[in-house]
């Protein structure tokens, strides 16, 4: 018996309901241990309990200081339940042996994440819809091991089972793949809030389904997501990146070398796929 219409969506929108209690109960488990522990140290009297609540009035404030702390949480309970829920499907799309040569997605996702994030901050649009910049400053807040472990590690894990595990292979079921790809990576982009950051993902959304469809095996995208987020991690650290990224007259060049050696490695990959893939069918 094949599913109906509406089935295949619900299957497409129950890991995103997955991971959106995931964040609500860990902004709520976040939320209850620091308001316990600023209670205990407040007391127990009149003033120290108004106290509380001039405390709770600022809780978001509190949440945005400790945006990695809560996204951390956020991942390793959506990834936990997502490989118990999910795990007849994890079988057949997460634990496959990947082919050779995928270690070749970390030089794209190096200079994805350089090039592309240029290209985006290039134009006036941080602010039109949601707030790169305040994202930006509220991740970097946390110390490096937190950005490290969170950022590099266990977010490219956690999204890359959400949007290419999960969401793109349950949206095949309903369109073929070009469509799928499109939807996920429109998807991806939303889910960052920020039309900046939205852009970049969105473009990012396409590089991360091929490689995946190219090696079928995750390992292949979270090598990539991991690569570029770690150079994402690394540029906001180095001087000379903030002195190129503050005048348009250096990103701009820069950003067009980037973009270059993205296309050649890019069309090698390609070149190199498509021509073993010739050798094996002879």
């Amino acid at each position: 018996m094949q599913d109906s219409i509406l089935d295949k969506i619900i299957r497409v929108l129950t890991p995103i309901l997955v991971y959106l209690f995931a964040n609500l109960f860990a902004q709520a488990g976040f939320t209850s241990f620091v308001m316990a522990t600023r209670f205990k140290a407040l007391g127990g009297d009149r003033v120290s309990y108004a106290k509380g609540f001039s405390f709770v009035e600022n809780m978001e404030i509190i949440v945005k200081a400790n945006t990695l702390t809560v996204t951390l949480i956020a991942s390793v309970i959506t990834i936990i339940v997502l490989l118990y829920m999910f795990r007849k499907d994890f079988r057949s799309i997460v634990f496959v042996k990947p082919k050779s040569g995928f270690l070749c997605t970390i030089a794209v996702g190096i200079f994805a994440s350089a090039g592309i994030s240029k290209l985006v901050t290039l134009f006036p649009i941080d602010g039109i819809l949601g707030n790169y910049s305040e994202t930006s400053s509220n991740v970097f807040l946390a110390d490096v091991p937190m950005q490290i472990l969170t950022l590099i590690i266990v977010g490219p894990i956690m999204e890359e089972l959400l949007f290419r595990g999960m969401i793109y292979n349950r949206l095949k079921e309903m369109n073929e793949s070009t469509i799928a790809a499109y939807l996920s990576a429109i998807i991806f982009g939303v889910y960052h809030l920020n039309l900046v950051q939205g852009i970049y993902t969105f473009i990012l959304g396409f590089l991360l389904v091929y490689v995946y469809e190219t090696y079928k095996s995750l390992a292949a995208p979270i090598l990539l997501h991991m690569a570029a987020n770690a150079v994402a991690v690394v540029m906001n650290y180095l001087p000379i990146s903030k002195v190129i990224n503050g005048h348009w007259y250096f990103k701009l060049p820069v950003m067009l070398v980037e973009i270059g050696i993205l296309v050649v490695v890019t069309y090698f990959f390609v070149y190199n796929k498509n021509k073993k893939d010739n050798v094996m069918q002879q």
